[in-house]
């Protein structure tokens, strides 16, 4: 993510435009530190604020793009399991698969089988 200039916008505003961003980008590797950079606010302002405009830490509302858009993918695709964790920004299938278990209730092998 580019250091971007918002200045000129308060902070409330600044998280509007990370939360964008992370929108349109959740697919790729996203750290907190590019995002707080990005923000120009302090660290800890940043995940206080970030939590009191969406409800959940940046890590977490990341997670949950990622999750609907795995769901999507296994309802919509015959992609493997493997494929739709690189696609939707997941490292590793692994970390997919646990999230997804832990979110969701059912892996995402048994959720895609229950919707066939």
């Amino acid at each position: 993510m580019k250091n971007l200039n918002l200045t000129k916008l308060n902070s409330e505003e600044r998280i509007y435009y990370i939360v964008d961003y992370m929108m349109k980008n959740y697919k790729k590797i996203i750290s907190i530190d590019e995002l707080v950079n990005a923000s120009g606010l302090e660290k800890k302002y940043f995940i206080t604020l970030f939590k009191k405009v969406t409800k959940e830490t940046p890590h977490s509302f990341l997670n949950k793009l990622r999750l609907v858009e795995g769901k999507k993918l296994l309802e919509n695709t015959n992609l493997s399991i493997v494929e739709i964790a690189k696609e939707i920004g997941f490292t590793n299938a692994n970390t997919f698969t646990k999230l997804f278990t832990t979110k969701m209730g059912i892996s995402p092998k048994t959720y895609r089988k229950g919707i066939i």
